[in-house]
């Protein structure tokens, strides 16, 4: 996040402003309509607000940008249960979890390596 309205926006976030915050996350998007943050944490406030369509719509434009996002992806399933739409909710918590597997997957794996690398031994598989 290093755009200063990006900021502030997250600022006034985290203090529980919500409408501020709401107001600069879409002042930032009428410039840049793809800028995730902004996507992702405008569907949070309405996550936050129990406004479960709006939230699901924006965290799902944000995905489109970012599919990767284990957060978004996680977010979205809370609205999808909220809205009944389980099977849809299932599919998101999935991909985050398989995400998520592979990063440690991943993270473990460099960690062995580098562990064999300096000479330590490892015990496991």
């Amino acid at each position: 996040m290093s755009d200063a309205r990006l900021q502030d926006g997250f600022r006034a976030h985290q203090a529980g402003d919500l409408d501020r915050a709401e107001q600069l996350y879409r002042d930032i998007l009428k410039a840049d309509a793809n800028n995730f943050d902004a996507l992702y944490l405008l569907g949070y406030i309405h996550l936050q607000r129990g406004q479960w369509e709006p939230a699901e719509r924006q965290i799902e434009e944000a995905l489109r940008v970012n599919p990767n996002s284990i957060d978004a992806l996680f977010n979205r399933a809370r609205a999808l249960m909220n809205l009944g739409r389980h099977t849809q909710a299932l599919s998101c918590l999935d991909k985050a979890l398989s995400m998520r597997t592979r990063r440690c997957s991943a993270t473990n794996a460099w960690w062995r390596r580098d562990r064999v690398i300096s000479g330590h031994s490892i015990i496991g598989p």
